[in-house]
């Protein structure tokens, strides 16, 4: 290695990780009997890693109206969710919990959500739509969040997948149903070297918001002459080819997308027209980087891409949701074109790469205010964030392998998180992106005695067996056995397993250590020989609808009904 190549290499070594936007879920509050603000804390629970942690303000005296510990408390409530926005974690601060794993330090602490009956908050990839103001003076302001994504490898399947993605089963409250199209091409080494992303929305309804039918959908589409037929068409006859070739790779990402709430667009228009921009605004753009063709030089383009957003999810008073903010997780990291990283985004971004698991960085020198740790227990190092965007993109075998392993699950972190305890250790960091994901307590439903099915929970308290019996209770005759299982009549197989998936991707919000998914390997070996005739049929999956995510968690908060909600 060259001394230049040293020179480097101790720079960027020495260089400080990113600040952060970490949203916290409020456990507690701790206010100094002095009004020494910097014995004030705030704890709860980081959504991006789950960790307990206490935050404090960091006191600028050249921040004018800087929000206190105080102004936090008498806006959010225990179960409510503030963004700690610009925040690392303070090694000079004096820990007050002994239980938090770290203390942060933010220099601007603000409300995401007052109290959990008002709403969620939701961590992963997602893209701000470029806002518009129309001649009459209102906003277009809408975000669009990834739930999921799937790899197809012919044109049934791609059909099968595309519209599955616009059924009125795969809206959420408020939300709208989007089908995307991303087609990733791979370099000789196999590395993913450039992608593309397009989107399509279903039917609506005329009566009411949401989607129409599928069928009303798929005749919209099939009609020839109107603007969507002709896309899809044109996009089909493209996919037709790419997965035909080792060269491409086909996914059809499912998203949904939500608009901002009318004080949160006016707000934004407002101060768009003063030129303001960035983080100023409450729903912030991201847009991405362009090459001039004869130049070469790297300019801003009109359209917005992906990375980790924080976004604010509020309930509205027809129990729909509309979004109030939305910002960056990692505010450094670079913009995405279709959610996934390339050597094209790269490009773009002057060869800078994303932290895929990047903790906050370290108090800044002059920090003189804070105190000297005095705990005999030094502080736990922060858990790294769950990669959601802007990670690097696995090879195409790796990628391949890891879709038919995890069934092409988009990383993520859930919504509305809860504390499972009062306090909570700190786990190791997370692993790379290729490795397995950690084993999870599982659900199993195995054959049993002729016309019955075994449902074999994992280990969990009491209460949280008779939460699952009641709910199965509903659509099943539940017998416990011995052992702790339960056995139920095997025509009942399809209801029960519904309710469970569903059950599941309600628990798992609050506690993650839970697997969404039920094995049902040896219920499968069990219906290539049926007994008497009545096989348990699978539910399909295949399109990516029933994913742990944000719908399931959103839709178990509020009521069915979504009228007036605007689009």
């Amino acid at each position: 290695m060259s001394l230049l190549d040293q020179f480097e290499s101790a720079r960027v070594q020495n260089s400080l990780p990113p600040s952060m936007n970490i949203p916290l879920r409020v456990t507690g509050y701790q206010l100094s009997n002095t009004g020494d603000r910097n014995q004030d804390r705030v704890m709860g629970y980081r959504l991006d890693t789950k960790e307990y942690v206490e935050a404090l303000v960091y006191q600028n005296a050249n921040q004018a109206n800087q929000p206190q510990i105080r102004d936090v408390q008498s806006r959010v409530a225990i179960g409510g969710t503030v963004l700690l926005s610009n925040c690392y974690v303070d090694q000079k601060a004096q820990r007050i919990d002994s239980n938090a794993a770290y203390t942060l330090s933010t220099r601007w602490p603000s409300t995401m959500i007052p109290d959990a009956s008002k709403g969620s908050t939701w961590v992963g990839c997602a893209r701000v739509n470029p806002p518009f103001i129309h001649d009459d003076g209102k906003m277009s302001l809408s975000v669009d969040l990834i739930r999921g994504s799937s790899p197809v490898s012919s044109l049934d399947e791609f059909n099968e997948k595309f519209f599955a993605g616009l059924s009125p089963a795969a809206a959420s409250k408020g939300g709208s149903p989007l089908a995307g199209v991303r087609i990733i091409e791979f370099d000789d080494n196999g590395e993913p070297s450039k992608s593309i992303l397009e989107t399509f929305a279903p039917q609506w309804r005329q009566d009411t918001y949401g989607p129409a039918s599928i069928e009303e959908t798929k005749a919209l589409y099939a009609t020839p002459g109107t603007g969507r037929h002709e896309m899809l068409s044109r996009i089909a006859g493209v996919v037709g080819k790419a997965v035909q070739s080792e060269k491409y790779q086909v996914e059809i990402v499912n998203l949904i997308r939500f608009s901002a709430g009318p004080k949160t667009k006016q707000d934004t228009a407002n101060k768009m027209q003063k030129g303001q921009s960035g983080n100023l605004l409450p729903m912030e753009p991201c847009y991405l980087s362009s090459i001039d063709p004869e130049t070469g030089v790297i300019g801003k383009s009109n359209k917005t891409g992906f990375t980790t957003f924080v976004v604010a999810l509020r309930k509205t008073g027809d129990n729909g949701l509309f979004v109030t903010r939305a910002t960056p997780l990692i505010p450094s990291n670079p913009i995405l074109i279709s959610g996934i990283e390339t050597q094209q985004d790269r490009d773009l971004n002057g060869g800078v790469m994303s932290q895929p698991s990047p903790a906050p960085a370290p108090a800044p020198a002059e920090s003189s205010q804070a105190q000297q740790p005095q705990q005999p227990q030094q502080p736990q190092q922060p858990q790294q964030p769950q990669s959601v965007a802007g990670q690097a993109v696995a090879s195409r075998d790796q990628r391949r392998a890891m879709a038919r392993a995890t069934g092409h699950q988009a990383p993520h972190t859930p919504a509305n998180q809860q504390p499972v305890q009062s306090h909570a250790q700190p786990t190791e960091r997370v692993a790379p992106v290729i490795a397995p994901p950690p084993a999870k307590q599982q659900f199993s439903l195995e054959p049993g005695n002729v016309g019955q099915v075994i449902l074999v929970p994992p280990r969990m308290s009491d209460e949280m067996a008779n939460y699952f019996a009641s709910n199965l209770s509903q659509v099943a005759t539940l017998n416990q056995l011995p052992d702790g299982t339960w056995s139920f009549p095997a025509e009942q197989y399809d209801a029960v397993q519904e309710v469970l998936s569903n059950t599941l991707h309600v628990v798992a919000n609050n506690y993650p250590e839970y697997d969404t998914q039920v094995n049902t390997t040896a219920m499968e070996a069990f219906a290539k020989e049926p007994v008497h005739g009545q096989v348990p049929q699978q539910q399909n999956n295949s399109s990516g609808l029933d994913l742990e995510l944000l719908g399931s968690e959103v839709d178990s908060m509020f009521a069915e009904s979504t009228s007036g909600i605007s689009r």
